[in-house]
């Protein structure tokens, strides 16, 4: 059971999904937060969890097939149709110290990806489509990251000026138009 203490408003309200007792992961699913108005009343809002069928586990590998460790790394998955853009992510979860992950999932078509800190030393895989099926388990999914081997560098300029400019937030991307690759990192404040 929970009580939350709320002031009227526009509010979205989730869960995580519950752990066991000895701290091992969730047999449960995850599932998408309500979004209510809640106003000066009393609101009885229950949450249905589903147990899992399968765990879809997985690995991080270099070019060389080891393991990646310590890599700072999140899998996460999304349902995936051949027909829709969305882009509804399931679940996400650190991959472990020794490069591996694993969650719980049930039947269906998913699309699972890795979030990499930015300025990281490996270059972002392409995401992986799986589908489970009733009575199969699923197949163990491998992600294999290219090391980073080039640079490139520069500042955002006033295009009038030819001057740096200065405290904006954001990031720089690069995506690889001739296969997998996806790398980005922080604006700095300086422009840089």
């Amino acid at each position: 059971t929970y009580e939350l203490k709320l002031v009227s408003g526009r509010w979205e309200v989730g869960i995580e999904a519950p752990l066991p007792p000895d701290g091992s992961q969730s047999p449960y699913l995850p599932i998408a937060p309500k979004r209510l108005r809640i106003t000066d009343s009393i609101i009885e809002l229950d949450f249905s969890v589903r147990k899992a069928a399968y765990d879809l586990e997985g690995v991080v590998n270099s070019a060389n097939g080891s393991p990646i460790v310590d890599s700072d790394a999140w899998v996460y998955a999304r349902t995936f149709s051949e027909n829709s853009e969305d882009f509804n992510i399931l679940a996400e979860l650190p991959v472990s110290s020794r490069g591996t992950f694993s969650f719980p999932v049930v039947e269906g078509n998913y699309a699972l990806g890795l979030w990499l800190p930015p300025g990281s030393d490996y270059i972002l895989p392409d995401e992986h489509i799986v589908t489970v099926e009733t009575g199969a388990k699923p197949d163990k999914v491998t992600f294999t990251l290219e090391k980073a081997s080039a640079y490139a560098y520069g500042e955002l300029l006033d295009k009038e000026t030819n001057s740096s400019i200065q405290g904006l937030v954001g990031e720089v991307y690069a995506m690889r138009l001739d296969g997998d690759g996806l790398s980005y990192t922080d604006l700095e404040s300086n422009g840089s």
